[in-house]
């Protein structure tokens, strides 16, 4: 394959191609985007990154947040968002 085609290759595949990457801590997660950053110049959309920002006093899910899990969710003290028990809460039965 030559560099133009794997360009047009990689034009293509960012028009159609959404991967999703999960796993637990030590998995390999970041390097597997940054490989497929360096690789395949892809967009990458952390969203963790993008949940923290939301959670943030005035974030656009902080209110409903409070609303939903109540002050439990949330350190004390600063107001941020505790994650780890919020992040159990959707799961329980």
């Amino acid at each position: 394959m030559t560099e133009n085609e794997r360009k047009e290759l990689i034009a293509s595949m960012k028009k159609s191609l959404v991967i999703g990457v999960t796993g637990g801590v030590g998995a390999g997660k970041s390097r597997v985007l940054k490989y497929l950053q360096e690789k395949w110049d892809a967009d990458i959309l952390v969203l963790d990154d993008v949940s923290r920002e939301m959670l943030e006093i005035g974030g656009l899910c902080y209110d409903e947040t409070i609303a939903l899990f109540g002050t439990l969710s949330f350190r004390t003290g600063d107001w941020t968002a505790h994650r780890s028990p919020g992040s159990s809460f959707p799961m329980k039965k």
